[in-house]
């Protein structure tokens, strides 16, 4: 008993050095402290004051002893006894996280944001409570479990973890050191399934959001009509998508899932993780990970992993856990897309098609219809008209290629889509994660045009315009202008240019919302 001794005098010391005239505004100063640390008014036990005093006769010795050696000055029942009060002060189990939640906040309250304790003197604290929070076990503690605590001899026990988290566990029964028995199995159990051993060197480091935005700041490459764009700025709030990045472990899935859980969850409710840029998910992560898609998946929120087959066996590991739990279409949605952008697509439709706005992407779209030509006449639609050449083709075509590559004779040629899509992409680079698979930068549907760099500008194409459907055109040849009386095919093509730099402006509008929402 030699060290919980030692830890009992350097209490009573500590208690002799709390500033004050009397004992009573001593004793007001800690309560006051406390109180700002577990974020409400604490009060006195006095039925446990009073048996702590009555049968507290070792306390008493050690008091005399230290007064004995003038460590304590004056009478020793002084500080005793305000010893004997901090020991009375009733808290719950809540009262105790939110105090270890705290001191792992660097001693910011982080419901309140008040700063109970300057840092500085945070390490320090933690520092004790390493090294004899938990009396005698306190080495034994330190091996095992590795996060600083402190024990109480009411059976509660609270944990830190610098930076992430505090918890607390209560459980009257001790061991013969003074230990909750249940306590620290829980918080052993704990500390060793999610490696949150203060000395485990794999720990996620933090940041690990590149980006979250929603799907009104920033939707799918699909190129959408005006009508359209309205709809998903107005309900594109009910997608949330989060960008991650580096080691996920523990922490960083802990801090992203309470940041999910603040996000409501009304209607359609769709949160995209991407994990492109993450370079692995540890077992701590994907354990957390699993049971959040559990309780999500009941709140009607449904989950979509983007990139998951670059991460080791991540989504082998998150199924199993989910086997059972989740039905086989929520499953199927969740790891059914490989990169974000075709997760947005999907999402969009579904608003769409909620809101009664979804169209078929084979329904005819006439010449009239055309978005780029919607300020045009009656006169000069029925010039454009005349000099047009409905042309198909069929699914996987290069209809427009990098270099001159693909259908030669479509070169210098503006396409309005009557039906179908098509997409504009890159090759991956050699060398690179998309080598062999190509990169899409946009999805045109019925309405839109391509093609544009024949009327704005003639130099080499940089992107690839393939057929994601059978597709149908109106090919129009700027040179076939010269058949129309001058100043109407000045006119038109007046227009042309102003319909396609508007186009321009829009693709430019979305560039930036994308870099807003990546900075």
């Amino acid at each position: 008993m030699i060290e919980c001794s030692y830890v009992h005098s350097r209490e009573i010391a500590t208690a002799g050095l709390i500033a004050g005239v009397k004992p009573q505004a001593r004793l007001q100063r800690l309560l006051d402290t406390f109180s700002l640390y577990a974020g409400r008014e604490l009060t006195l036990d006095e039925a446990v004051y009073r048996s702590e005093k009555a049968t507290g006769h070792r306390n008493r010795a050690i008091a005399h002893l230290l007064r004995n050696f003038n460590i304590l000055e004056g009478d020793p029942e002084d500080p005793l006894d305000l010893y004997f009060r901090l020991c009375s002060i009733s808290v719950t189990c809540r009262d105790l996280a939110m105090i270890a939640a705290t001191l792992a906040h660097n001693g910011l309250n982080p419901l309140d944001s008040v700063q109970v304790l300057d840092t500085q003197n945070v390490r320090r604290v933690l520092s004790v409570m390493a090294s004899c929070g938990m009396y005698d076990a306190s080495g034994a503690w330190l091996y095992d479990v590795g996060m600083p605590a402190k024990s109480g001899v009411g059976g509660g026990i609270m944990a830190v973890l610098p930076g992430q988290f505090g918890l607390a566990v209560y459980s009257p029964r001790l061991d013969e050191r003074g230990n909750s028995v249940r306590g620290i199995g829980v918080i052993k159990a704990f500390s060793e399934e999610f490696q949150l051993h203060l000395f485990h060197g794999e720990r996620g480091l933090p940041g690990a959001i590149r980006a979250a935005y929603s799907g009104a700041v920033l939707g799918s490459r699909t190129e959408r009509s005006e009508s359209e764009t309205r709809l998903l700025e107005a309900h594109g709030d009910s997608t949330r998508i989060f960008e991650l990045k580096g080691r996920l472990s523990f922490g960083s899935i802990e801090l992203l899932i309470r940041e999910i859980g603040l996000q409501p969850c009304e209607g359609l409710s769709v949160t995209v993780l991407d994990l492109q840029r993450v370079t692995a998910i540890d077992d701590a992560a994907t354990v957390l990970l699993a049971e959040a898609c559990a309780g999500w998946r009941e709140e009607g929120r449904q989950m979509i992993f983007t990139g998951a087959d670059r991460v080791d066996d991540f989504r082998r590991r998150l199924s199993q856990r989910l086997e059972g739990q989740l039905p086989v279409a929520y499953l199927d949605l969740m790891f059914r897309f490989a990169d974000t952008d075709s997760a947005l697509e999907w999402t969009e439709s579904a608003i769409l098609e909620a809101n009664g706005g979804l169209r078929d992407p084979l329904a005819a779209v006439p010449l009239s219809g055309q978005e780029l030509l919607q300020q045009f006449s009656a006169d000069e639609l029925a010039a454009i008209e005349s000099l047009v050449e409905s042309v198909n083709f069929t699914q996987g075509t290069v209809i427009l290629g990098t270099g001159g590559e693909g259908c030669a004779q479509n070169s210098g040629s503006l396409f309005f889509l009557c039906s179908g899509t098509v997409s504009i992409s890159l090759p991956g680079e050699a060398g690179s994660d998309e080598a062999g698979q190509r990169i899409r930068l946009s999805v045109l549907w019925p309405g839109s045009a391509f093609g544009e760099i024949a009327v704005l500008d003639h130099d080499t194409r940089t992107a690839d315009v393939i057929a994601d459907t059978a597709v149908r055109c109106l090919s129009f040849r700027l040179a076939s202008l010269q058949h129309l009386p001058a100043p109407l095919a000045m006119a038109i093509q007046l227009k042309l240019t102003q319909g396609l730099a508007k186009l321009l402006a829009r693709r430019l509008r979305r560039v930036d919302r994308e870099f807003q929402a990546l900075s």
